[in-house]
């Protein structure tokens, strides 16, 4: 709430600052999320709940209430990880979730969580995780066995 009031604060909101305070009210008058208190919990929320858009640094920065080298700093030395890492994780784990627990296409899914494709998907996957979307899926068979 207290991050909605500074916005609120500052007068007409951009449309990214609106998505962002939708997304955090949202998930806090579903209970689904405590008000995160640091400026890069505030950051991480609104990576999980915008995980299937490009979200820039700055409106990272701007949303954890930082400028961008001090948030780019300070989100590296909380995380381990760079902001577009990060990014990139969350968005791989949402689509590992997908794959196992809907029947959504690997190619929707691609784009749900933000991939230009599903080749693009596909080669993330294996890099990163090293493995691929028909392997998660087919991990989703055996379990349900």
């Amino acid at each position: 709430m207290r991050y909605a009031d500074a916005e609120l604060a500052t007068g007409r909101l951009d449309p990214d600052s609106e998505f962002h305070l939708a997304a955090l009210l949202l998930a806090r008058l579903r209970g689904d999320a405590a008000q995160p208190e640091t400026p890069i919990a505030r950051a991480l929320s609104v990576m999980a709940a915008r995980y299937g858009t490009r979200l820039s640094i700055a409106a990272l920065a701007k949303a954890a209430g930082l400028g961008i080298s001090q948030f780019h700093t300070v989100f590296r030395r909380e995380t381990g990880k760079t902001p577009g890492e990060m990014q990139r994780d969350v968005r791989l784990e949402k689509a590992s979730m997908l794959l196992q627990e809907t029947n959504l296409s690997i190619a929707e899914i691609s784009l749900v969580v933000g991939f230009s494709d599903q080749t693009a998907f596909t080669r993330c996957l294996r890099r990163f995780r090293a493995t691929t979307p028909d392997a998660l899926r087919r991990r989703r068979s055996v379990l349900n066995e």
